[in-house]
């Protein structure tokens, strides 16, 4: 199991490489979330533009989020709650970081020269949960 961040386009433009980083399983979902925002703010944003967003980071347009899953709870019917094993960070090109297991060497190289990985992903549960 590792935690897996790819960058994806909606575009189907051309990446080089998917592959923006890798993380241990053990690490928190909270802690992916700064990983992977702070990963995107230092790829896409000038350095004035990251001193903004550390004195108010409220101004960041882009910060990290998890996805969600659809559940029905007891006395409130269907809602969506966070689902903190996949987060994502950005536009076109987006991060998004899940949790993955069999994470290996693939046959071939990424346009960039580096060795393609493949993995299994994890799906989430059947939606809607039922907690009621």
């Amino acid at each position: 199991m590792a935690w897996l961040a790819t960058w994806v386009t909606a575009n189907r433009q051309h990446l080089e490489s998917p592959i923006a980083a890798m993380f241990s399983s053990r690490k928190s979902p909270e802690t992916i979330k700064d990983y992977i925002e702070f990963l995107y703010l230092t790829k896409h944003f000038s350095g004035d533009e990251q001193l903004s967003f550390l004195a108010d980071p409220t101004a960041n347009p882009y910060p990290a989020t998890y996805g969600t899953i659809r559940a029905n709870v007891s006395g409130t019917g269907e809602t969506n709650l966070p689902w903190r094993y996949q987060i994502m960070c950005g536009h076109n090109p987006y991060l998004y970081a899940r949790r993955v297991k069999n994470l290996r060497l693939g046959a071939g190289t990424y346009p960039d020269g580096s060795q393609r990985l493949e993995w299994d992903e994890i799906p989430k549960p059947a939606e809607p949960l039922d907690w009621t």
